[in-house]
């Protein structure tokens, strides 16, 4: 998917078809990215706070699950009604089926998530023990598990938010959320999520098979995603779902999708050029992050140094292309130490590596990078730091 046109229009947005309403979460300040992703699979929706909602049926709900690069979690909205007596709450919820998603299953537990804003409902642990009591009254179940810390991933999650008294609810079909793909096995400190990393890359305008250098790897988490990209693995492939466990699954109709994203796996793409350079000062983290390749199936794929990034290194192959990063800052490192990462990579990017475009994470105290224009693509919060993406082409 290219993310070189940024900005979603409406009138770039299909009419609704029948089916689920379907809330695909993204990463608040990134939703755009989401929705670039979900109208390259052909499903467009509606711009909400906090992700896209559409309409579709199964079909789409195991898609955007298995192949959805940047997004949280994909919901379900069962029921939107209005509410304003805790009174109301066990009937309303008691509506629903509820045991189509697996809450009549002895022994599995429920979480329900409440938020409420400007709304006479606004004790969400009130809330969430009546909505319990109704899908408890619903299914028939003398005792309801309620999974209160847990989140294995095994449990049915019910997410219900209340805003000016009207009422959303919701159930989740992702499990897990979206960014757990399975490989990172092992991670050093601040990691950057998958789907983050993805997103990145995705802003950045990267092709599969053009360079892409990351010189602060972590983990490996930006050039695993780029690899599976090139190689067009589906970032779920080696994870379940919770809608596996809905009595309405489709086997036949997921395997189909499965199957169907195993096309071009990484084992195919070793024998190509190396398109994708990793490295990190960190003799641990560059380990690491050979393993994390390695549990994802495209070590093949990446070639890893050990070095530190600095205007005498040298671009790792003759061709142009990007680098994408997560450099160190917030409490990996600060004040003057902070500022001397970003002014190395302005003076390589001015030495060695003037025909290379960069997007990278900064700290929103950095408008632009030294040395060379940039312009702010987005920003977020990262691990409870507000960061800014810059992005300067070459």
């Amino acid at each position: 998917m290219s993310c070189n046109s940024r900005n979603i229009h409406m009138d770039r947005m299909k009419r609704p078809a029948p089916g689920f309403e379907i809330f695909v979460v993204s990463q608040p300040g990134l939703e755009n990215v989401t929705a670039l992703e979900l109208l390259d699979m052909g499903m467009a929706g509606r711009l909400e706070q906090g992700g896209i909602s559409f309409r579709g049926g199964l079909p789409e709900i195991y898609r955007v699950n298995l192949w959805s690069r940047s997004a949280v979690r994909v919901l379900v909205r069962i029921g939107r009604f209005r509410l304003t007596r805790l009174s109301e709450v066990i009937e309303r919820f008691q509506r629903y089926p509820w045991e189509i998603y697996g809450a009549a299953d002895p022994g599995r537990g429920v979480r329900v998530r409440v938020t409420t804003r400007k709304s006479r409902l606004y004790h969400t642990g009130a809330v969430a023990e009546r909505v319990l009591e109704g899908i408890r009254r619903r299914v028939g179940r003398r005792s309801m598990p309620e999974a209160i810390g847990r989140d294995g991933g095994q449990d049915m999650l019910v997410v219900v938010r209340i805003v000016r008294d009207w009422c959303v609810a919701s159930v989740d079909s992702s499990g897990l959320p979206l960014y757990m793909r399975g490989y990172r096995k092992r991670g050093v400190r601040a990691p950057i999520r998958e789907n983050l990393a993805a997103s990145l890359i995705l802003l950045s305008g990267w092709e599969p098979g053009r360079p892409l250098f990351d010189p602060f790897c972590g983990s490996g988490t930006i050039p695993v995603e780029a690899a599976l990209m090139e190689a067009g693995i589906p970032p779920g492939i080696n994870r379940d779902f919770a809608f596996m466990r809905w009595k309405n699954f489709d086997p036949v109709l997921w395997k189909a999708l499965e199957y169907g994203g195993r096309h071009g796996e990484a084992g195919e793409a070793r024998g190509a050029e190396t398109n994708i350079y990793a490295a990190d000062r960190d003799e641990r983290a560059v380990e690491t992050a050979r393993m994390n390749a390695e549990v994802a199936g495209v070590s093949g794929m990446i070639e890893f140094r050990e070095m530190r990034f600095g205007p005498e290194v040298l671009p790792p192959c003759r061709r142009p292309g990007w680098i994408v990063t997560n450099p160190p800052y917030g409490k990996r490192v600060h004040g003057r130490g902070q500022r001397g990462v970003y002014s190395a990579i302005g003076r390589a990017l001015v030495r060695n590596f003037s025909a290379w475009s960069i997007t990278c994470l900064a700290p929103s105290a950095l408008k632009e990078l030294p040395c060379r224009r940039s312009v702010c693509l987005g920003s977020f919060l990262n691990g409870g730091v507000r960061v800014r993406v810059l992005e300067s082409r070459a």
